[in-house]
């Protein structure tokens, strides 16, 4: 069923996720990196408030089952996260240079 699928899909990203953001945390352990550690912590424990509100949202507002438009939710804006944390992680630490693409998007227009 769709439902398994994505129940799948979410499990094997959520997976790529705690890697990338481990990987992330890895590269920031020495001392020079503290804030950017500290600050990467607080980030991703909202970004997990984010995701459950954001889907949440949308499950109230298409309607249906929870799994279906939840877990379709689920699985894009934490390939959204995934991203942004390997580009990041590819940036290396401490040359991060400009803002990654998600900050310049429509959706973030102004609020920086």
């Amino acid at each position: 069923s769709e439902s398994c699928l994505l129940k799948g899909d979410l499990k094997g990203l959520e997976s790529e996720l705690d890697a990338t953001y481990n990987r992330l945390l890895h590269q920031w352990t020495s001392k020079d990196f503290s804030l950017e550690r500290t600050e990467l912590i607080g980030a991703q424990r909202a970004w997990i408030l984010y995701r459950e509100k954001t889907c949440s949202f949308e499950q109230s507002v298409h309607g249906g089952t929870l799994s279906i438009s939840f877990l379709r939710c689920m699985s894009r804006v934490t390939k959204e996260r995934v991203d942004y944390l390997k580009e990041l992680v590819h940036q290396g630490a401490g040359m991060l240079g400009p803002a990654p693409a998600i900050l310049s998007s429509p959706v973030f227009a102004g609020q920086f």
